[in-house]
């Protein structure tokens, strides 16, 4: 934590700042909360929990009832982030929020955040520029800790002739390093819409957006590192070559995507939406790869000091990282040293790009049909068909003349080599040259839904069908020395139903106090990335392959006061037949294995209460409490085999019973403020704490064979983070134009607060000495105290 007098100082720079921005002129209008708040079942303000957290709480490792991702992005009818998809398409999704207006509907049936259904958290982005006047605004944003400098510029035509509308959205952003350790980004991009308005109640709106996205990745590393370095946000994945930093652990997105929407209301009762999108484009992942060499990793454990017993060898090794921290970054030179060594210059180090080429094609067909006054009729369907080909190349060959197109299974004592084509063996791979395994996926994805909902003067209810098929298949286009039978060629084409059905009711008390009550029950489709035992390699399905059932339950009273509102929510949410599988180096049996397991069911429960109060109507105070137990409820099955065939090694149970599913805190603590400290500045703070975290467990490791041998799962430090922020709005006319300028400055982490954001047990572990240490929990740190500045021009 910062000392005190740095707290007094940055106090103080606050309270200056505000009266330095007060002494502006100021002709804004006061900005009010929503009149009337009603938590209907199709319009629902977020609770003060959900608010609160969703922005405040991924510093601490916070993942909302315990989901990777809660909310589903819908942009005019098509489904965007879905699982399914297997491709990551948020870095795609940059400059769309600012170009739309949101509203809430149902579409679909998922697990979110507010009652376990979809109605309060479907976000559907209609990008329909006719809401846009004619405008022009330049937007500036600046973040000193990463250096990271982000450029907008957004034009709005208004209306044109024939009722035309348009906008477009340039921005550019890049990192200005101060912090090697946090590694760069870089984002060039566009977003184009076009509205076409035919009548009051039909229009056709076609979007293009495109981006250029580089992202290095922040690494985790054990503590033991992290003291060693000094340095909080140490990560391992970097180093120098000739006296240029290099990042070999980076993401690139190259996605263009166009998108059509044709909406028609046909009468007071009918309305229907078509919805089609296209996606054709690259992502990729730089990595190092190694054949037949040590590891490269500065935190490799057998060069920390902790790999030596000996107690003289131990100091003398923390000395000489004190004195060469260095050295606890990558030596490229020396991985250049070692591919140039040899008569040929053969390159045993290499950087190499994991690249995805993508195709997708969706369509999405919504129609609306309100009976009458208190009963409406929906239908949905989406459709997707995508093929993505997954190939390497050779980004460097770090100063050698060829790779070797083999793959390397490193021991401790050894390595054992095959070859990724056997029918061109022991091919020379050059700078840019495609190298290791080289497949496709096709996907086709098709899903209906209906939802029926009524109404009356004290209840409100609606009840939501769903049903799916899922059809994919694999194509390998080289044969690998691994499993010749069944890498090259298609696989036969796999399928897999998916049903769903939800219910909510929601009683009115009385006019200030509501009861809503949730439940579901999905069978789910797995992901096509997730069905195969060893995608990049073969096209076996993976062991206990099962459909994976979604049984939910949701409990809210909400209460409405004069100047307040709380509410209590209580979930449970449980899932069964989850599987999953990995491959790593099993130190007992001496050799890379692959490991599955099945059969996995885990419970969510937990209850949340939160109060928001608003005075004078120029502030607003926010209290969150919520207690959450993410838990695995039984013992599943596994087995293991060796990597080059299907012989078991061992099988039988995980005991992994009651051990924590996940990461995410037990105990969530949220206090929020803000206030409208006059008509032109804003000011908010809020501090989220957490409680009882653990780190994510190994599950291997909880064999029948080694459960004796292996102590509980570690607990992080309890920890919290304050975030605050100050906003200024001026305002002035020059002619007939008006002028906005709006200020923005937000500080994260306040109080400098060390955390980890999350931390978890390494897949290897010493299944021969048992000792803990040997291959230490990772952990992965939050950022120190850091400020965003943002400027916003506006013409209108």
């Amino acid at each position: 934590m910062l000392n005190s007098e740095n707290n007094f100082l940055k106090v103080c720079c606050i309270l200056l700042l505000i009266a330095i921005l007060e002494q502006a002129s100021a002709q804004d209008v006061l900005l009010k909360e929503e009149d009337g708040w009603i938590p209907g079942m199709l319009q629902t303000k977020n609770s003060a929990y959900f608010q609160l957290l969703q922005f405040n709480g991924y510093g601490i490792g916070w993942k909302y009832r315990g989901f990777e991702n809660s909310s589903t992005l819908t942009i005019n009818g098509i489904e965007w982030n879905s699982k399914k998809l297997g491709v990551d398409l948020n870095a795609a999704m940059f400059g769309i929020y600012t170009l739309s207006r949101t509203e809430k509907i149902t579409t679909g049936f998922v697990p979110t955040e507010n009652g376990l259904a979809a109605s309060p958290v479907m976000r559907y982005v209609n990008m329909n520029a006719s809401d846009f006047s004619k405008n022009i605004t330049i937007s500036n944003r600046f973040q000193p800790l990463t250096g990271s400098f982000q450029t907008n510029f957004i034009w709005s035509t208004g209306r044109l002739k024939k009722s035309w509308y348009a906008q477009l959205k340039l921005q550019h952003e890049q990192s200005f390093i101060q912090n090697p350790a946090l590694g760069k980004r870089a984002l060039k991009g566009f977003v184009f819409n076009m509205h076409k308005s035919f009548t009051k109640h039909q229009y056709l709106n076609i979007n293009f957006w495109y981006n250029h996205r580089y992202q290095t990745k922040q690494s985790p590393s054990v503590n033991e590192v992290l003291k060693l370095s000094e340095n909080e946000l140490y990560q391992p994945g970097w180093g120098w070559l000739d006296g240029e930093l290099v990042f070999p652990n980076a993401k690139t997105s190259k996605l263009p995507i166009v998108q059509v929407q044709y909406s028609r209301k046909i009468n007071e009762r009918h309305r229907f939406q078509v919805n089609w999108a296209l996606v054709k484009g690259i992502q990729s992942v730089d990595g190092l790869d190694w054949t037949s060499v040590k590891d490269p990793r500065p935190d490799y454990y057998k060069y920390l000091p902790s790999f030596y017993k000996d107690s003289v060898l131990n100091n003398r090794l923390k000395q000489f990282y004190k004195e060469h921290p260095i050295r606890l970054q990558i030596n490229f030179d020396e991985m250049r040293r070692v591919n140039q060594s040899n008569k040929d210059k053969r390159a045993y180090y290499i950087i190499s790009k994991e690249k995805a080429n993508i195709q997708m094609a969706q369509q999405a067909f919504h129609y609306y049909f309100d009976w009458t006054d208190r009963m409406q009729f929906s239908f949905h369907v989406n459709s997707i068909l995508e093929q993505i080909e997954k190939t390497n190349s050779v980004l460097d060959l770090l100063g050698g003349n060829y790779f070797l197109n083999y793959n390397t299974w490193v021991s401790d004592d050894d390595a054992s080599v095959f070859q990724f084509d056997i029918n061109q063996p022991d091919q020379k791979i050059k700078e840019g040259d495609i190298w290791g395994a080289h497949y496709s996926i096709k996907n086709i994805d098709q899903q209906a839904s209906a939802l029926f909902f009524w109404q009356s003067d004290r209840i409100e209810s609606s009840i939501g069908f769903g049903y799916g098929l899922s059809y994919f298949q694999r194509e390998g286009f080289n044969q690998n020395g691994l499993f010749p039978n069944n890498s090259i060629g298609k696989s036969s084409w796999y399928f897999f139903p998916s049903q769903k059905i939800q219910w909510q009711l929601m009683y009115k008390y009385s006019p200030r106090t509501y009861i809503k009550l949730n439940s579901l029950f999905h069978q789910e489709s797995p992901n096509w990335i997730d069905a195969f035992k060893n995608i990049a390699m073969q096209d076996n399905l993976t062991e206990y392959l099962l459909p994976i059932h979604h049984l939910g339950l949701n409990l809210g009273v909400y209460y409405l006061g004069m100047n307040y509102r709380t509410e209590v929510q209580f979930f449970s949410y449980h899932q069964k037949n989850q599987s999953g599988r990995t491959s790593f180096y099993h130190d007992f049996y001496n050799a890379f294995v692959q490991a599955n397991y099945g059969l996995f069911n885990s419970n969510k429960l937990g209850i949340e209460w939160s109060m928001e109060s608003q005075f004078a109507t120029r502030f607003n105070h926010q209290l969150a409490i919520g207690w959450g137990n993410y838990t695995i409820s039984n013992n599943p099955i596994y087995s293991i085999q060796s990597l080059g065939s299907n012989y078991p090694l061992e099988s039988g149970n995980l005991h992994l019973s009651k051990l924590p599913e996940l990461s995410t805190p037990k105990v969530i603590l949220a206090l929020g403020s803000q206030g409208q400290l006059s008509n032109s500045v804003r000011f908010g703070i809020s501090s989220v704490f957490a409680w009882n975290r653990s780190i994510e467990v190994d599950y291997f490791r909880r064999s029948f064979l080694w459960e004796k041998k292996i102590i509980s799962p570690e607990q992080l430090p309890n920890g919290f983070i304050t975030n605050c922020f100050i906003n200024k709005n001026i305002s002035y006319k020059v002619k007939d134009d008006q002028h906005q300028i709006r200020l923005y400055l937000q500080f994260q982490n306040l109080f400098n607060m060390q955390f980890s954001v999350f931390a978890f047990e390494q897949t290897r572990y010493d299944y021969k000495g048992h000792d803990p240490l040997k291959f230490a929990p990772k952990y992965l740190q939050g950022y120190p105290s850091n400020v965003f500045l943002q400027i916003i021009y506006q013409i209108n």
